[in-house]
């Protein structure tokens, strides 16, 4: 490529430096969907399908709820309804950190 080609592509922007994925937010924190990846394999292209289509797209706000005693599925509050995922389909999805709510009363 020459000088003028890679002027005129366009740089790929960074996630913020508060981005994680989704099964790495933890319980009490809320993210907001930044993107959803797959591995271009048919069922990764269904799986990022049927999460659109549950509303799981960029800009929605998400909050995990509770997880399983083992760690994993984790109920996560999507619009007005609750999803459960796996660790493995909610490392798909980049969120940014958006706020943390206290899980116990502040002493004073």
């Amino acid at each position: 490529m020459t000088r003028m080609h890679r002027a005129q592509e366009k740089p790929e922007r960074p996630h913020p430096t508060d981005a994680t994925t989704l099964d790495r937010l933890g319980v009490g924190q809320t993210g907001r969907v930044l993107a959803i990846s797959s591995d271009h394999s048919e069922p990764g292209r269904r799986l990022v399908e049927r999460l659109g289509a549950l509303g799981l797209v960029p800009g929605t706000a998400i909050r995990p709820l509770r997880r399983a005693p083992l760690g994993d599925p984790v109920v996560y509050r999507v619009c007005d309804f609750d999803l459960c995922l796996r660790a493995a389909q909610a490392a798909l999805v980049t969120v940014s950190i958006t706020a943390a709510i206290p899980t116990r009363p502040v002493d004073r």
